[in-house]
């Protein structure tokens, strides 16, 4: 998903080192120039979009709270949200994010001038395989960057840090409209577990069974 009208350019490219060598290593046989032409001009665009993005991930550091609420808060709008009754803060971000034992972490993607995109996650324990998980919990690229891979630079990013501490998987959540997100994950490897449904508490209902009497 490297977008940009490239996805028949892309394994062009990396399918053995050099998409040249692939061509021109045909000894006996008679080469199209228009064929050789059309690969030329897809590579040289390829590496040159590469060259012109420069996009790269990083670590969150506590003096991107501000930018990481700007982010947070576009995602939140894009999935339907309410902004002015959105409970999270730049303080509750610094609260339990950046502190000596967070409770998530972040990857921020960017360009030479902005920050685009980000990922939220965090690990868990599983029981049954007996060593940690990842859980995303957000992952947003901005409109006018998308259909460059960003996506899939900071899932690929994660994809690291999950083998750095042995996790059994990783996992997040889709809402079930969006097809295009839900498209995207299945491509990369993701597997729609159908079987499982969301259970989730929020605080009144907690509160409630924390409170009820034996």
């Amino acid at each position: 998903m490297l977008g940009i009208c490239l996805s028949g350019l892309i394994p062009l490219v990396i399918q053995e080192n050099l998409v040249l060598k692939c061509i021109l290593c045909q000894n006996s046989q008679k080469i199209d120039s228009r064929v050789l032409m059309k690969v030329l001009f897809s590579f040289l665009l390829f590496v040159g979009f590469l060259q012109a993005t420069d996009i790269h991930t990083r670590p969150a550091r506590l003096e991107d709270v501000d930018v990481l609420y700007e982010l947070v808060c576009e995602l939140a709008k894009f999935e339907g949200k309410d902004l002015t009754t959105l409970p999270v803060t730049k303080e509750n971000l610094q609260k339990y994010g950046f502190c000596a034992t967070p409770y998530f972490h972040v990857e921020l993607a960017e360009n030479e001038s902005k920050v685009v995109g980000y990922a939220l996650y965090s690990y868990g324990y599983s029981g049954h395989q007996g060593t940690p998980f990842l859980y995303v919990d957000d992952l947003y690229v901005r409109p006018m960057e998308r259909k460059q891979g960003i996506g899939s630079l900071l899932l690929k990013q994660l994809a690291r840090y999950a083998q750095e501490k042995g996790c059994c998987r990783m996992e997040w959540h889709a809402f079930d409209w969006n097809d295009n997100a839900i498209s995207f994950y299945e491509k990369i490897g993701g597997t729609l577990r159908k079987d499982l449904l969301l259970i989730r508490m929020e605080t009144k209902a907690y509160t409630n069974l924390a409170d009820f009497p034996h």
